[in-house]
């Protein structure tokens, strides 16, 4: 028996006498039958007291077994569980909880909660020790904590006030969500790529030129993954050479002689020769790649290169930077390369429109050609019909007539001699100011037509861009043309009216009226018009009739020089 044991029976001893003095009974005095009745009372207690000491032994071993088996459930429960005191001071854990934070429990008691709550998740669970210490109620946040070892990971917290030894603490319940959450991110990660692929699939689909889709595409890729600097380039037909089309926050003093197009050496040629992605953690630690390459905005950089791939052939580069300390990742390069389809569908696009583009003025300047090729053989041929019946005319009026009709034949031939050579040209005939170009096409008609075409085109016409030039020549060739087939007019005046942004191109004429919607049926004139589309110019076109003869107006918006 131990020390104590034997010290709380003497001690209940002694109480016990003290009673029995304090309520002591004569037994001399008392009768026999009292006497054995008083027996029998104290043997019937001796016994309810021993039965009542069997029943507070074995409640004992029972609470004792179900003490160890709720440690042992907390212990060894799936779920992590601290217990600190109203200052954040941990007085209690689990094993599950050791387990977790990566630490034994003498080195974690008597710690700082806070000393394994991550810096961004402080706040939050500051907040919520005072909401527990004001409320008094369950309080739940996701906070982000650390192992000791330095791991960070995502949990969900339920704390609760409690008392424990008669004095408050709180109790947490951790629960581990870092997959939870890391699926989360992932999935609005997924969200945001492909609202993001959305819009630059709708880039693609807009009237804008190629500078700027590919501005607004590289911005939508920077709002997914930031990267400082981009460069988009195109291979040359030949092959050995690029051209740097585009370029996003590079910066050059103005003293650098930036060559864009540049050779495919270093760089480029390792893209080219695996058609691969090309990462470099550092420019400057990787010479022998960068090759000194001019184009290269920066060699303290980390460079990413993704070859531009369309219909299985190497058309380009897409050359993004970051800062060395901000290495692409795979995630990084898998979501590039979605958009590097998509300028490459942009730059394949933009030369698709630029070859349709030269077909058009192709074939329209082939059918000009053709038709100025066949009214100056018809003015030739009138010209040799006349001067071989100039020697027989005898009477002096009929031969001053025929001669000034030869004269004016003559100016024609030149006039359109001058305006198919224009034709011929590689360039564009626009390099003859606009006034002389539709003076030309006058003499011409005139030459070879009994119409008369006169026309007053001010310096107004020297601000039109060089588009609007070429589409008002074409348009006025045309629409001559067809006057002179199909509208019997004798006297045509061709003008230009400026208003801002807007030029009107005015033709009056006594013939028979026509609008705009006859004009398109004429073969000549929609070759013209489409010619026109292709050069984004918008065009509004109508027929106007009064009693002093016709006009057909032609405007052209937004052709002003800025």
């Amino acid at each position: 028996m131990s020390n104590w044991h034997r010290s709380e029976k003497t001690n209940l001893r002694t109480r016990a006498e003290a009673r029995v003095q304090a309520h002591d009974v004569d037994i001399e005095a008392l009768s026999e039958e009292e006497t054995s009745q008083l027996l029998h009372e104290l043997r019937v207690q001796q016994v309810e007291l021993e039965l009542q000491n069997e029943e507070l032994r074995r409640n004992q071993v029972l609470l004792a077994e179900a003490h160890d088996r709720y440690f042992k459930l907390y212990d060894n429960a799936p779920n992590s569980y601290l217990t600190t005191n109203l200052n954040g001071e941990i007085i209690a854990a689990n094993l599950t909880a050791l387990d977790f934070l990566k630490v034994n429990r003498a080195s974690l008691l008597h710690r700082q909660m806070s000393d394994f709550i991550a810096a961004e998740s402080q706040n939050d669970y500051h907040w919520m020790r005072q909401r527990l210490q004001q409320d008094e109620d369950s309080q739940e946040a996701q906070l982000k904590m650390c192992t000791s070892d330095g791991r960070a990971f995502w949990t969900f917290v339920r704390g609760n006030l409690r008392v424990q030894d008669d004095r408050p603490c709180i109790h947490y319940a951790i629960i581990d969500i870092d997959e939870l959450k890391q699926t989360q991110v992932a999935r609005e990660q997924q969200r945001l790529l492909a609202e993001a692929l959305r819009d630059s699939a709708l880039v693609l689909n807009s009237p804008d030129i190629l500078s700027d889709k590919l501005s607004r595409i590289l911005q939508i890729m920077a709002s997914i993954a930031p990267f400082t600097m981009a460069q988009v380039i195109i291979i040359e037909q030949d092959g050995e050479k690029a051209q740097v089309i585009y370029e996003k926050n590079v910066r050059r003093s103005p003293d650098d002689n930036f060559d864009r197009l540049v050779s495919m050496g270093g760089l480029l040629q390792t893209i080219a020769q695996t058609e691969a992605q090309l990462v470099i953690p550092n420019l400057g630690a990787d010479a022998l790649k960068v090759d000194n390459a001019a184009w290269v905005p920066s060699a303290n950089a980390s460079f990413l290169g993704i070859p531009l791939i369309q219909d299985d052939e190497l058309i380009g580069f897409l050359c993004l930077y970051r800062p060395v300390k901000s290495e692409f990742s795979e995630e990084d390069r898998d979501w590039f390369s979605q958009f590097a389809q998509h300028i490459s569908l942009a730059v394949q696009e933009s030369q698709l429109l630029d070859n349709s583009q030269q077909l058009v003025a192709l074939k329209e300047r082939q059918k000009i050609a053709q038709g100025l090729h066949d009214s100056i053989m018809q003015m030739l041929f009138s010209s040799q019909l006349i001067a071989q019946a100039l020697s027989q005319i005898e009477d002096r009026q009929e031969l001053d007539n025929q001669l000034d009709h030869l004269h004016r034949l003559n100016r024609g031939v030149m006039s359109e001699m001058n305006n198919l050579l224009l034709e011929l040209r590689s360039s564009e005939p626009v390099s003859v100011d606009l006034a002389i170009l539709l003076q030309r096409l006058a003499e011409g008609i005139n030459g070879r037509s009994s119409i008369n075409v006169t026309t007053m085109i001010d310096k107004s016409s020297d601000a039109l861009t060089t588009e609007a030039k070429q589409v008002l020549y074409r348009l006025t060739r045309q629409v001559l043309e067809y006057m002179v087939r199909f509208a019997n007019a004798e006297e045509v005046r061709i003008s230009l009216e400026g208003k801002g942004q807007q030029i009107d191109l005015i033709i009056n004429h006594d013939g028979r009226y026509f609008d705009s919607k006859e004009l398109h049926q004429y073969e000549d004139f929609a070759i013209t018009w489409d010619y026109a589309q292709s050069k984004s110019i918008q065009i509004d076109l109508r027929g106007e009739s009064h009693n002093d003869g016709c006009r057909l107006i032609i405007a052209l918006n937004n052709v002003v020089k800025e």
